[in-house]
């Protein structure tokens, strides 16, 4: 049995697509991911625009077509930040189940970092029982505590590499000003968690960030999910990678960012949420995970743990 999962972010759309065998494992068949900004100008406007609701319902529908040709009889598909801020939410549910069929789920930001726990975790080899998640993504940023796998706390933010890099750096200029700016705003969410005694734990990160932080630590050529799931990002190298990317322009960014350029734009907001969280929880290295929402979204609506 295959089922698929498409995971509609603020910045991504994403697909999964997985086959459950008869001895219950499921096993990943095809993975994609594109960039639409669904959320783009979302934080000062509170609704989508038709044109990224556009670029968005059309990568949608391609996804769909894709996970149909590789025989996939169930899809889910879930929105998580910008289309729980967006006023005009509706509107755009509706333009899905218009066009695909598919019913669109927002989930709230606590369900959304339980989901994302859940699907983070798979076919990770941790050293720790006490597990801390950083899901970092375009909209907001989920921190998850759990123990032995079991949740323990979960909080969605709103800190996001889009999000920020609107509100931080305009016309992305990237200035030491600015950069400092959006640290102290990091700093500050953080500051709801300080009660949630995440020493001790192991920390997993998940999002386009951190994963493509990830591949460039590993200098890939292409994209290999096997080797960037598991693959361990040091305080110091996270820290080297802000200071590069931050010291580039825009269009040296994308150069840089061979494997991704469309993410050049948000990419330095999005390390800085991460260094800012590493080094105000004193972790000293972060587990990454290609997993996540898609992931957690599939084992729960089939009853997997």
């Amino acid at each position: 049995m295959r089922v698929a999962a498409i995971d509609i972010g603020t910045n991504s759309v994403l697909l999964t697509v997985a086959e459950l065998s008869v001895s219950g494992r499921l096993k990943p068949v095809y993975e994609a991911q594109k960039i639409t900004r669904l959320g783009q100008g979302t934080d000062q406007s509170k609704s989508l625009s038709q044109a990224s609701m556009d670029r968005t319902l059309s990568v949608i529908r391609v996804f769909q077509g894709r996970a149909k040709k590789l025989g996939v009889q169930k899809i889910w598909a879930v929105g998580t930040s910008a289309l729980r801020m967006a006023n005009n939410r509706k509107v755009f549910q509706e333009k899905i189940q218009t066009r695909t069929g598919l019913k669109l789920e927002i989930i709230s930001g606590k369900k959304e970092a339980k989901l994302g726990l859940k699907g983070a975790l798979v076919d990770l080899h941790l050293s720790k029982s006490k597990i801390t998640l950083l899901d970092l993504g375009g909209g907001s940023t989920e921190v998850s505590l759990a123990k032995r796998g079991t949740p323990l706390r979960g909080i969605s933010l709103d800190l996001g590499a889009v999000r920020l890099t609107e509100k931080h750096f305009r016309y992305n200029v990237v200035t030491q000003s600015r950069l400092q700016s959006l640290l102290e705003d990091a700093s500050t969410s953080w500051r709801k968690l300080e009660k949630w005694n995440l020493q001790n734990s192991e920390l997993v990160g998940t999002g386009g960030t951190v994963t493509t932080l990830a591949a460039l630590d590993l200098n890939l050529t292409s994209y290999q999910s096997e080797k960037v799931h598991g693959h361990i990002l040091t305080i110091q190298r996270v820290q080297k990678f802000l200071h590069i990317l931050g010291e580039m322009t825009l269009s040296r960014r994308k150069k840089y960012l061979r494997l991704d350029p469309k993410r050049a734009d948000i990419i330095v907001a999005g390390t800085a949420i991460l260094f800012s969280f590493l080094q105000h929880f004193k972790f000293r290295q972060i587990r990454v995970s290609d997993k996540g929402l898609r992931w957690g979204v599939i084992l729960t609506k089939l009853g997997l743990n």
